[in-house]
């Protein structure tokens, strides 16, 4: 028998499996498998400068939003304090953090 490795822990496949599920319903099969192109975080997608300063993370957004549809959008980056306080919202709270997350997303 061979065991392998899980390459993440259980509920965050969970969490991302809820994703594929939210945008098949949403948007429709046919979006999802016939004209969505997955874009993955390599040089091949991504032309931001290496590194982890907001300048690199503002880049990245901005390829994301255009990767999506998204661009003109009324949406910003904004850079989040250190060991924020892990309740976001009255019922949302980060759990199980490893670290600190580098954003969460707002809407007004």
């Amino acid at each position: 028998m061979i065991f392998m490795r899980k390459l993440i822990p259980d509920s965050h496949a969970e969490w991302i499996g809820d994703g594929f599920v939210w945008v098949i319903q949403t948007f429709g099969a046919d979006t999802y498998f016939n004209r969505t192109s997955l874009v993955l975080p390599t040089k091949a997608f991504l032309d931001a400068p290496g590194g982890t300063s907001h300048e690199t993370a503002l880049a990245v957004f901005e390829q994301v939003n255009a990767y999506m549809g998204v661009s003109e959008w009324p949406c910003e980056l904004v850079r989040q304090e250190e060991s924020p306080e892990l309740r976001v919202a009255e019922f949302h709270t980060v759990q199980l953090a490893e670290h600190d997350p580098g954003g969460t997303f707002q809407a007004s």
